[in-house]
């Protein structure tokens, strides 16, 4: 990519590497299910989601860093080594989860028939589409973020990026309490409990900012808002595939893509509102969070019965 001469070449080389690099995001969930089931899921899938959340954090500095040191070319050369470095790793670290005996094939027919299936079960569209507006809450911050912070309430870039970290930190330190409390309470419970907590603090969030313009009751609230929603996403992901464990590739890519769309669709949204001020970016996340607590509504009354009355510890 370092050697692309104009930006149409660039854009094509990253798409490229974007095919290749989702895998990272499908896989490791098929993995999770491949394995476990309920609250060791949903352990698992928190940690996964921490490593998800630290890397928007830490990309930023460290793009920034090896730019002061280097020029933005070398970014790209250190991606490479990443790359290989995780290839590696993959191939010595990484051994095969899903037993031959339990595959349904590798024809394009046999794909096709599992998203068909997929796509048939409202809950797991159901919990997918929550997850896609949990996600796009987050989304939607990211987004409009830098504007808000820098252009309207003045801070550096530096502060800027503190600021983000802090509001990103209680999304992935509260996901590690998913499995704790998917073990006492259920992931339906939990599921539900936290989605509500998400939509009433992001609504608060998005009518105080009507008459209260206070950066440090927004980043109070952000902070908690998510919060909840890292206790949200992996629990309402472990759900979902509960009951795909033979399509568990094929469902962690549907969910993904749910998810990717759903998220960019919302924050597309929001930014034609965009004026550089809270507001647009503010009631966006409220909707998004609205809009997950519905579809939870939705989705858990059509859970089966042998999801709906499984013993949390299951």
């Amino acid at each position: 990519m370092c050697l692309g001469a104009d930006i149409e070449t660039l854009i094509a080389f990253r798409a490229l590497q974007a095919f290749g690099a989702c895998a990272g995001m499908v896989i490791p969930r098929a993995i999770v299910r491949d394995l476990y089931t309920g609250h060791d899921a949903a352990k698992l899938m928190a940690l996964l989601m921490l490593v998800m959340s630290v890397s928007p954090i830490l990309a930023p500095l460290a793009g920034s860093l090896i730019i002061a040191l280097w020029s933005w070319r070398e970014v790209f050369a250190v991606l490479s080594l990443v790359a290989v470095a995780c290839l590696l790793m993959t191939i010595l670290q990484l051994p095969e989860t899903h037993p031959a005996e339990r595959r349904l094939g590798k024809t394009l027919g046999n794909a096709f028939s599992s998203y068909g299936a997929l796509l048939r079960d409202p809950v797991f569209i159901g919990l997918s589409v929550v997850c896609g507006f949990g996600l796009a809450t987050f989304f939607v911050f990211i987004g409009s973020a830098p504007f808000v912070y820098i252009e309207y309430f003045g801070l550096t870039p530096t502060q800027f990026s503190l600021c983000f970290a802090l509001n990103a930190a209680s999304f992935f330190a509260m996901s590690q309490l998913t499995a704790r409390l998917s073990a006492r309470f259920g992931l339906a419970r939990l599921i539900r409990g936290s989605v509500m907590a998400v939509a009433a603090v992001m609504s608060v969030l998005a009518i105080t900012t009507l008459w209260v313009d206070s950066l440090a009751l927004m980043m109070t609230l952000l902070f908690i808002g998510f919060g909840f929603l890292g206790l949200l996403l992996p629990a309402a992901g472990v759900l979902s595939l509960e009951d795909h464990g033979a399509v568990a590739g094929s469902a962690s890519a549907l969910l993904g893509a749910i998810q990717m769309i759903t998220a960019a669709v919302s924050m597309t949204l929001v930014g034609v509102f965009a004026d550089h001020t809270p507001a647009p970016m503010l009631i966006g996340i409220a909707l998004c969070a609205i809009a997950a607590m519905l579809t939870v509504t939705w989705a858990l009354r059509r859970l089966p019965a042998h999801l709906a009355s499984a013993p949390p510890s299951s």
